[in-house]
């Protein structure tokens, strides 16, 4: 069934206390509060609402009755989706490795009449023939999964650097498979992560593949949907979970060292083109918003932006002296330039963040001829210089009087965490417990038998694929700075 037919909704409901509060007619939902004033409302589809049955006509039921009835369907769809209740953590954990051992023994006895895979990763964000390159860079680093590229909405003006990175550039796209729309069945699960399009026609049309009862788990409103697209998807699809910036973990550079240390080349290397080419060509407060300095004052981003030419300079006068001047010029442009001019709207969202000033300054890097379209080898050495200059940032906030809001986002790993954590019956994680599984999926040589948390994970991800189940992931591989893509990739891969 067309996701474009029929209109649905999903009861949320949790008390003062975020804890799951049940409420007749509706079922049980979780929140997990992830900082002093924010909490965030889960409802994975193992938790979903659903109409009671009118009674037969003539019948008629008393108020007890009725909930009486409302309980046993609860414990009905309850047992049919396998859900576990709250356990003590030790009687839990060893339910979880008992329950793995024997879902893996039944995956070992049927893994060879298991012929296509249940992991769909389809490539979106930007051309079609980038997303080709995005389908068969994927498919070098996961294997399990099968990969496809879509063809609806890759039309389009597209403003967003797109990757300049040698590996990613040069690899053979000529057996991607290309589709119009991934086709999500009726209780298939869809992780939404990539960018789709900025016209709202187009972003809405790449879910035309996706069935009303469907599970959607995605990454916005913002760079990845609008808020129009998302708008149209909640009112067709049943359960849509979104998690916008403000529900996404922040850490600091040094944390964030941890990570990048675990990346494998390739991945290492599209961060360091893909955080320089997204400096050097930014046209909005994106970059603020993702990496702390939207709430701070133009005098602390000046000294920033500052701190990166000089550590951009220190580089380019060993590597490349013949463009020294690029860098000298650009240094006393910015230096020239008032703090009033740093201090322009940021914004909280994707909207009047386009102040005049910002942009002018913002323009600097490629009217000196150092983005990543004029200067793609250049990238590695600016995203250095930015990644220095970020761990500056609360020594200079600290100085100016000013509160610095933590660090970089991660998104895209942390929506795939919640998804499995939903399907697994236990909270969605915190921020250090979600730190804690980056770090063991992108460890090529960790055991998901050495960590409990990704056991329980294990037993979610069993659940979603229960059955001939299938999950669809929309990635845009390549285009994020930090490569979150490649975490929530990591984190399926692991597990699978």
């Amino acid at each position: 069934m067309s996701l474009f037919r029929k209109n649905s909704v999903i009861s949320k409901n949790v008390d003062k206390n975020n804890r799951p509060q049940q409420k007749t007619g509706s079922s049980q939902c979780v929140t997990r509060r992830l900082g002093p004033s924010k909490g965030v409302r889960s409802t994975s589809y193992i938790h979903r609402t659903f109409v009671d049955a009118e009674p037969k006509k003539g019948d008629k039921l008393t108020e007890k009755q009725k909930a009486d009835k409302r309980e046993r369907e609860k414990k009905e769809r309850t047992n049919r989706f396998k859900s576990r209740s709250a356990k003590p953590s030790g009687e839990q954990n060893e339910q979880t490795s008992g329950e793995q051992k024997e879902q893996n023994e039944q995956n070992e006895q049927t893994s060879g009449e298991q012929k296509t895979p249940q992991i769909i990763a389809c490539a979106i964000g930007g051309p079609l023939d980038e997303r080709k390159r995005r389908a068969a860079f994927a498919q070098e680093l996961f294997p399990k999964f099968s990969h496809v590229a879509q063809r609806v909405g890759s039309g389009g003006t597209w403003r967003i650097p797109l990757s300049s990175a040698p590996r990613f550039k040069t690899v053979n796209t000529s057996s991607v498979e290309v589709i119009d729309t991934p086709t999500v069945k009726k209780d298939d699960t869809l992780l939404m992560i990539g960018h789709t399009n900025f016209n709202t026609g187009l972003s809405t049309d790449m879910f035309e593949g996706a069935d009303q009862e469907s599970h959607i788990y995605l990454q916005g409103p913002g760079f990845n949907i609008g808020s129009g697209s998302l708008a149209m998807l909640k009112a067709t699809v049943t359960d849509v979970n979104s998690f916008d910036a403000g529900m996404c973990p922040k850490y600091a550079q040094t944390q964030w060292d941890q990570v990048l240390s675990l990346y494998n080349g390739k991945i290492l290397e599209l961060h360091q083109f893909g955080l320089g080419a997204f400096f050097t060509s930014r046209f909005d407060g994106s970059f603020y918003r993702q990496f702390g300095l939207a709430t701070l004052s133009g005098g602390v981003r000046k000294r920033f932006e500052q701190k990166v030419v000089s550590e951009l300079y220190n580089q380019y006068e060993k590597l490349s002296p013949d463009n020294e001047d690029k860098v000298v010029a650009l240094a006393g442009a910015l230096g020239a330039l008032g703090e009033d001019v740093f201090a322009g709207d940021a914004g909280k969202n994707k909207d009047g963040d386009k102040g005049k000033d910002l942009v002018a300054m913002y323009r600097l890097w490629p009217d000196n001829g150092l983005d990543g379209a004029q200067a793609g080898a250049v990238m590695p050495f600016i995203s250095k210089a930015v990644m220095s200059a970020l761990k500056e940032l609360p020594t200079y906030a600290g100085e100016a009087g000013e509160a610095f809001d933590g660090g970089t986002n991660e998104f895209d790993g942390y929506v795939c965490h919640c998804m499995l954590s939903d399907a697994a019956g236990i909270f969605r994680p915190t921020p250090k417990e979600h730190l804690d599984v980056m770090l063991a999926c992108v460890d090529a040589a960790s055991k998901v038998s050495e960590h409990v948390r990704l056991l329980q994970l294990q037993v979610g991800l069993n659940n979603l694929l229960a059955n001939g189940k299938k999950i669809t992931v929309m990635h845009d591989l390549g285009l994020d700075p930090m490569v979150d893509d490649f975490i929530a990739l990591s984190i399926l891969h692991k597990l699978l």
